[in-house]
Formats: structure tokens, C-alpha cells, sequence
């Protein structure tokens, strides 16, 4: 889970051409294998914004129409009238306003294809890149969380011995923080990696564990503190799935 101290999408798919996919929107239709399809939708895999003004918080939610049976403890149901999706591919971007809080937020989704660059467009990855409208008088800091299971939806996530670590990369005065989330399946095993771009005016925190099948009621309240998330102080963690 990562925490930028500064949401869900449909359209577009994380992954390159060929190097595998995720289908967002719900985080379901998982090819990271070829020829092998997983559809489950991984309820833990979402963006939650918290709002914090004057020094405390004045809005949480999960950015999500879901109501499921596990997390209850987060704030969940955003009302869809006030989200609207755009779609032009190769990128999809998504408009969350946000009732009675005088904030607007867009979200774009990038999928990586280069014209006439087949290489660099059959990378792994993918690209979320936030804008921020603050139509209050008041300044207000927002936290963007994106919380990542370790799993695709498949038997073999329960297969146990999957860890997450944190992790840092510093080049040319620019540093990327995040989290690695190593999957560790007896046939193909693999690393998701959850990362953000440090700059100035924001706060990188993580959390490299929590529970996906309980209340999430400890991470709620971690980030309802204070809008950033208590890092581990551990290099990493075994997660069970």
C-alpha cells in the first residue's frame, strides 16, 4: 500500500504490448502469463483519497461504487454520479468531484505505446498521473492512496510465501519510492513494484502489510490520522493471501 501525500479506472490496460496485463477498472482480468486468464475482481486493489484541512481530516473515501464484505472498516460506496470516465486510447482519464468539498480530482491512466518503438512499448508498466483542483480558499494537503494485494485472483495466491519489501532508486538528483511486491507461485514467479516519483510538496509514505480478507480497520484509522500511512520499519514481510 502507498500513500502520496499530494483513484477506479476502466479502458486502457496496465502492461505493455505483449508483456503482460491488468485490466483496470476493477483490477480484474489478469494476463501475466500467457495463454492464462484470471477474471477475479481483487477487492483491496483501490485508490482512497483523504482530505486534510486546518489541521485535521475532513473527508475519506474509497474511490469506489463498491460495497463488499471485507474491509468494511473503509469508507466505501463513492456515488457515481459524481465520477466520469474519458476514454482515448492509448490513455483513459477519470473526473471525481467531490461532493460538498469544493475539490476536483483527474486521474490519468497511461498506457505505454510508442509509435514506431516496439521495444519500450512491450515494457511491464504503466502510469497514473494525478491532477489536483482546489476551489476552497483555504489551502488543503490530499493524500492519494493506492493499496496493491499481492495476488491476481488465482488458487496459487494461497500457495503462501509471497513478501513485500520497500524499496528506493536515486539517478541525476530525482529519486522513486515505493513498495515490491514479490509473488512467489511455484511455476512463473513474479515482482509487482508500486512506485511514485518524489518531488517537492510531497510526502512518499507506505505500509508493506495488512490484511485483505479483514475489517481494515487499522489502516483506516492509521491514515484518518494524519493522511499518511506509518512505514514499516521492517525490510520486509511474508504476507499471507
Amino acid at each position: 500500500m502507498l500513500s502520496e501525500g499530494w483513484s477506479h479506472l476502466g479502458g486502457c490496460p496496465l502492461g505493455g504490448i505483449g508483456g503482460g496485463t491488468i485490466t483496470l477498472g476493477q483490477f480484474c482480468h489478469w494476463q501475466l502469463n500467457p495463454k492464462k486468464y484470471h477474471y477475479g475482481m481483487i477487492i483491496a486493489d483501490q485508490f482512497t483519497l483523504c482530505l486534510h484541512c486546518k489541521g485535521q481530516t475532513v473527508y475519506q473515501q474509497v474511490l469506489s461504487v463498491e460495497r463488499p464484505s471485507t474491509l468494511q472498516g473503509w469508507n466505501w460506496g463513492y456515488c457515481s454520479h459524481y465520477a466520469f470516465y474519458h476514454g482515448l486510447y492509448s490513455r483513459t482519464w477519470m473526473v471525481y468531484e467531490l461532493l460538498g468539498q469544493n475539490v476536483v480530482l483527474t486521474c490519468h491512466q497511461v498506457f505505454l505505446v510508442i509509435p514506431y518503438d516496439y521495444k519500450d512499448s512491450s515494457l511491464p508498466v504503466g502510469m497514473f498521473i494525478w491532477e489536483v483542483e482546489n476551489n476552497n480558499e483555504e489551502p488543503v494537503d490530499i493524500s492519494i492512496v493506492f493499496s496493491l494485494q499481492n495476488a491476481m485472483g488465482a488458487k496459487e495466491d494461497k500457495s503462501g510465501e509471497h513478501w513485500n519489501e520497500p524499496f528506493a532508486l536515486q539517478e541525476g538528483g530525482k529519486r522513486v519510492a515505493g513498495v515490491l511486491l514479490h509473488h512467489c507461485t511455484p511455476m512463473n514467479p513474479f515482482t509487482l513494484a508500486v512506485a511514485s516519483w518524489e518531488k517537492a510538496g510531497t510526502v512518499l509514505t507506505h505500509l508493506i502489510v495488512f490484511s485483505p480478507t479483514g475489517s481494515g480497520q487499522d489502516v483506516w484509522r492509521d491514515l484518518l490520522q494524519d493522511g499518511k500511512l506509518e512505514s514499516s520499519t521492517s525490510e520486509c514481510c511474508v504476507v499471507e493471501v
